[in-house]
C-alpha cells in the first residue's frame, strides 16, 4: 500500500484523532425581571457587605484570601462574559458555610475552609456561589421587593441607590419577607458551577463529594417511588443533579491539574485552619495584642469556668478542652476533643 494513502486512513480514524472539547455554556437568564445594572448591583454589594462585616470577624492579613482569588480568576476565564467584579472575604462564623452578595462580593467561613478536603472541593462551591451572581438571583428578588414595599421601578447613581437601600432596610425591618425560590435557585447555581469547574481543569466531583458530607447526605438520590410520594430530601436531589451532570461531560473536556496546586493548597488550608480569635482581633485594631497563648484558643469559646479556688479555669472551644492559669493567664495544657461535651472541675 503506498505510503500516503496509509497516512491518510490514519488520519481519518477516529481512534487516531485527537478528541477535541466543543461544549458549549448553557445560557443564563435570570429568572425575573431587575431594574438593577450591574453597577447598582455593586452599590447595593457595597452596602450589605458593609453590615456583614459589623456583624461577622473578618481575617484581614494581607495575603490570606490569594488562593481564593486565584481560583476564581481561573473559574472566570470558562464562566460566560460579565461585569461584576467578585471579591472573597474570609470571615468567623459558627457555620460551614458560603454566601455571596448581589453585585459579587463572596464570604467565605473559616470552617468551611477546614472542612473541604481539597481545591476541587473549594472551587465547587466557589463557583456556585458565583453562580448565584451572575444568574441575578438577589436582583431579581431585590427588584421585587423594592417594587413592593418602596414603590419604586428604577434607581439612579450610586447617592440614589443608597437612599433607597437604606428606606428599604427600614421598612423591611417592619415588614419581614419570606424567601422564596431557594431550591430552585441552589439548583441553577449548582449547574453553573458544575459547568464551570471541569472547564478550569477542577475535579466536577468536587461540588458532589462536598454537599454529600456536609448535608450527611450519605450518596442518597432518591427515586420515581420517593419523588413521587415527597420523600426525597432536597439534599438528595441537589446530589442527584450533580452526578448526572458529572456522567454528561465529555471525556475530551476533562483536565488534570499539577500535584504542586494541591500542595500549595493543603498548606494554606493548614494556616486557615489554624488561624483565631487573636488573628482577627489584631488586625481589625492594627495593634498587636497584649498576650497571646500558645496553643491559640479557636474563636468559639463555647464554655468557660473557673475552679472552686479561682486559680484555674476551663476554656472550652470548639476543637478541644484548654486549662488556663488565671493570674498570669496563660495556657498550662490542652486537650483536643472535637465536639465534647461541657467540661468541669470535680
Amino acid at each position: 500500500m503506498p505510503r500516503k494513502l496509509v497516512l491518510l486512513l490514519l488520519a481519518a480514524c477516529p481512534a487516531f484523532a485527537q478528541a477535541r472539547c466543543e461544549a458549549t455554556f448553557p445560557d443564563l437568564k435570570p429568572r425575573g425581571a431587575t431594574m438593577f445594572s450591574p453597577t447598582q448591583e455593586g452599590y447595593l454589594g457595597d452596602l450589605l457587605t458593609e453590615q456583614t462585616s459589623r456583624r461577622y470577624p473578618v481575617y484581614r492579613q494581607p495575603g490570606l484570601t490569594d488562593p481564593l482569588d486565584q481560583i476564581a480568576a481561573r473559574l472566570l476565564q470558562h464562566l460566560p462574559r460579565n461585569e461584576y467584579k467578585f471579591k472573597f472575604q474570609l470571615i468567623e462564623l459558627s457555620q460551614t458555610n458560603a454566601f455571596a452578595m448581589i453585585g459579587g462580593k463572596v464570604f467565605v467561613s473559616r470552617r468551611l475552609i477546614a472542612f473541604v478536603r481539597n481545591e476541587d472541593e473549594l472551587a465547587g462551591v466557589l463557583a456556585h456561589e458565583m453562580g448565584h451572581v451572575l444568574a441575578r438571583q438577589s436582583s431579581v428578588d431585590l427588584t421585587k421587593s423594592f417594587n413592593d414595599l418602596l414603590k419604586v421601578s428604577s434607581a439612579g447613581d450610586q447617592a440614589d441607590v443608597a437612599q433607597k437601600f437604606h428606606q428599604w432596610m427600614d421598612i423591611r425591618a417592619r415588614k419581614p419577607a419570606s424567601a422564596a425560590h431557594v431550591d430552585d435557585d441552589q439548583l441553577v447555581a449548582d449547574q453553573v458551577s458544575m459547568e464551570a469547574v471541569w472547564r478550569a481543569g477542577y475535579d466536577p466531583q468536587g461540588l458532589p463529594q462536598f454537599l454529600d458530607r456536609l448535608t450527611d447526605n450519605k450518596g442518597a438520590t432518591g427515586n420515581f417511588i420517593t419523588d413521587l410520594f415527597g420523600a426525597t430530601r432536597p439534599e438528595s436531589k441537589r446530589f442527584r443533579e450533580m452526578l448526572k451532570s458529572v456522567e454528561a461531560i465529555p471525556a475530551s473536556c476533562r483536565e488534570k491539574r499539577a500535584e504542586s496546586e494541591q500542595e500549595a493548597f493543603r498548606a494554606w488550608k493548614k494556616k486557615v485552619t489554624e488561624l483565631s480569635a487573636e488573628d482577627w482581633i489584631t488586625t481589625s485594631t492594627n495593634r498587636a495584642p497584649t498576650l497571646r497563648l500558645a496553643p491559640k484558643l479557636r474563636p468559639d469559646i463555647n464554655n468557660i469556668k473557673f475552679s472552686p479556688d479561682g486559680r484555674l479555669l476551663i476554656a472550652q472551644d470548639e476543637s478541644g478542652i484548654n486549662i488556663l492559669r488565671h493570674e498570669p493567664l496563660s495556657v498550662v495544657f490542652r486537650i483536643p476533643a472535637l465536639g465534647a461535651k461541657c467540661g468541669d472541675f470535680r
